[in-house]
């Protein structure tokens, strides 16, 4: 199971990249925000 998840990785990993760095600003925002509810 897990090697069909890292082969189809491989096969998008240009696409997946993209979302990530897409994603990436989104979850440091969130990030920021769950610390500052911590503190």
């Amino acid at each position: 199971m897990l090697i069909v998840i890292l082969v189809a990785y491989r096969a998008n990993a240009p696409r997946w990249h993209a979302v990530l760095d897409a994603l990436r600003p989104l979850f440091r925002r969130l990030e920021q925000q769950a610390r500052e509810q911590v503190s």
